[in-house]
């Protein structure tokens, strides 16, 4: 597991996609705020993920996300 730092001035966003980019399977909320650190909170990575044009949601339990 890769985590990738998350400052204060670095657009969550960003960091959230560049989790995806980098993983070859589409990965639950829990997946990638363990990738972003203890500073994220499942709250911000879902809706920040749900705003996104560039992902895709599964329709499973729990959700999983990819790049489109």
């Amino acid at each position: 597991v890769t985590k990738v730092a998350v400052s204060a001035d670095q657009d969550l966003e960003v960091a959230v996609l560049g989790v995806l980019r980098v993983e070859a399977r589409p990965l639950a909320v829990a997946a990638i705020r363990k990738r972003l650190g203890d500073g994220v909170t499942a709250q911000q990575v879902r809706r920040t993920l749900e705003r996104s044009a560039a992902v895709i949601a599964s329709g499973e339990r729990p959700a999983t996300y990819t790049l489109r």
